[in-house]
């Protein structure tokens, strides 16, 4: 499937009564109320995107491009964006994103979702506790070399001065 080239935009909520009717969420609507129809043609101001909406948007933009564990994916972008960590994000999910954020995610997930490998398109992945830069010419480490290093650290661990050579 093709992905989703959508904007994320934050959902217009409905807010305060105006006079006799409630403004309506989509603004090329005419709504009745009591006294006539009233028309809004002007669209709604842009509102700040809050970390669930954007967490949501992205989550269901990558489940929609069919990317494995999707959630997730969505979870390490938007930490990766903001700084934040996974428990920052989902504690308080009603502040509002900053826009820069806001736009790499966008920029991020329109990549995941075209299959490209969630560690390029941030620029890093996790390793042995370390946080290791990579790119496309760049093998992304793969969780059992782990096991590998601590066997290796294991088997050395009695030499006084060991010397390691990585051959791959």
């Amino acid at each position: 499937a093709a992905p989703s080239r959508r904007a994320i935009s934050a959902p217009m909520p409905l807010e305060a009564p105006v006079t006799s009717a409630v403004r309506p969420r989509y603004p090329s609507r005419d709504i009745e109320t009591g006294g006539g129809a009233l028309s809004y043609a002007a669209p709604p101001t842009a509102l700040p995107m809050t970390r669930r909406a954007l967490l949501d948007d992205a989550r269901d933009r990558l489940v929609e491009a069919d990317v494995d564990d999707a959630r997730r994916t969505a979870e390490w972008i938007v930490e990766d964006a903001t700084g934040l960590s996974r428990a920052a994000l989902v504690s308080r999910p009603d502040v509002p994103v900053p826009p820069d954020a806001v736009a790499f995610v966008e920029q991020a997930v329109r990549r995941r979702a075209t299959g490209e490998p969630v560690q390029y398109v941030l620029g890093w992945a996790a390793f042995y506790g370390l946080r290791i830069e990579v790119a496309p010419d760049v093998l992304i480490p793969r969780p059992e070399t782990e096991t590998v290093v601590e066997e290796a650290l294991r088997r050395i661990r009695s030499v006084e001065a060991p010397w390691v050579l990585d051959v791959g």
